[in-house]
């Protein structure tokens, strides 16, 4: 037993200590990123993993994480707020840059669009990929990462364009309709649709993991402005998804459930897609390499860039840890 003239010392101590809590509770800042696709796509959804396993909180972090539909408007978003981090796609940090803006990439987040599937109806003529000369391909629409991937490929096979007629449907659902309805007759889409259909509707034609080689698709940016105000928060944020990243590689079924409970999606389908994405190297854990230089490649083909870039001289690797540095490594 204490003894009673030790007890109001002690509760006192312990008032103390849980009112500094409550105080630093309230105080905590709340960091808000922007993911494009987050809740609508794969790239994104590694975040609902390092939100569900506590990663951010691990790192120090409380963090918000706006969705987008991916574009200029991440960027635009970026330089108009206080976001010290965005993650976004790489063809709209060239147009910003182009432009006069001062960002940086940060990280590498995908490095591949192995989440890309070419499939076609159960009933159609084509078969493999090599079947589809002289019939109709699909992309989302011009410049897209759908549109990138049918080049490369067709570059690949040693067709053209006068090969093989690639439609422009104007978004996943209209190639979909176009396709049952005949007017083409492979799509180029997400693996997850695929997965999702009804057993039996579709048939797989080809996987972009299995035709075409690493390609950076997604990239986290960052302005001068974060950088020189935020440069903890910025690794921080790279650490934790790097943890989700690990995490999925290691547990690819649990890290499934969490990001099919946050974003609403069905458990056993999302549980197909991350298997795919893990065995086809998807997600980065931050380190550049030539996925960068295929990505430039691809956008070139595409029409996104006029010519090369040097996409070194936009790099900013202070904030991977040294075993992610590829560009400075001493």
């Amino acid at each position: 037993m204490l003894d009673r003239k030790f007890r109001p010392l002690l509760q006192g101590a312990a008032a103390i200590a849980l009112t500094m809590g409550l105080f630093s509770n309230a105080s905590a800042e709340t960091i808000q990123i922007q993911v494009a696709n987050y809740n609508g796509g794969m790239s994104g959804q590694i975040w609902a993993v390092a939100l569900e396993k506590g990663f951010l909180k691990e790192e120090g972090l409380d963090v918000e994480i706006r969705s987008s539909t991916g574009g200029a408007g991440d960027v635009r978003a970026l330089i108009a707020g206080d976001l010290p981090y965005v993650e976004t796609g790489v063809t709209g940090v060239y147009a910003a840059v182009a432009q006069g803006n001062d960002i940086k990439m940060v990280s590498d987040n995908a490095m591949s669009v192995a989440s890309t599937f070419w499939f076609a109806k159960a009933d159609s003529p084509v078969n493999t990929l090599k079947d589809l000369k002289g019939h109709k391909l699909s992309y989302s629409n011009p410049k897209s990462t759908t549109h990138m991937v049918d080049l490369m490929l067709l570059k690949k096979l040693g067709y053209t364009e006068n090969d093989v007629t690639l439609v422009a449907a104007g978004g996943i659902s209209a190639s979909l309709t176009m396709m049952e309805a005949g007017g083409i007759d492979v799509v180029t889409a997400g693996n997850q649709i695929f997965y999702d259909a009804p057993a039996g509707k579709y048939k797989l034609i080809g996987k972009v993991a299995d035709e075409l080689p690493p390609t950076t698709n997604v990239v986290g940016v960052a302005t001068a402005k974060a950088i020189a105000e935020k440069p903890d928060v910025i690794r921080k944020l790279i650490a934790a998804r790097r943890k989700a990243v690990e995490f999925t590689e290691a547990h690819p079924d649990e890290a499934a459930e969490m990001m099919a409970k946050v974003a609403g999606w069905n458990v056993e389908v999302t549980k197909k897609v991350v298997r795919d994405l893990v065995g086809g190297k998807f997600w980065s854990k931050g380190a550049f390499g030539p996925d960068m230089d295929n990505a430039i490649e691809g956008l070139v083909l595409v029409g996104a860039l006029d010519k090369p870039v040097d996409w070194k001289a936009l790099v900013d690797e202070q904030f991977l840890p040294d075993d992610q540095k590829t560009l400075t490594k001493k």
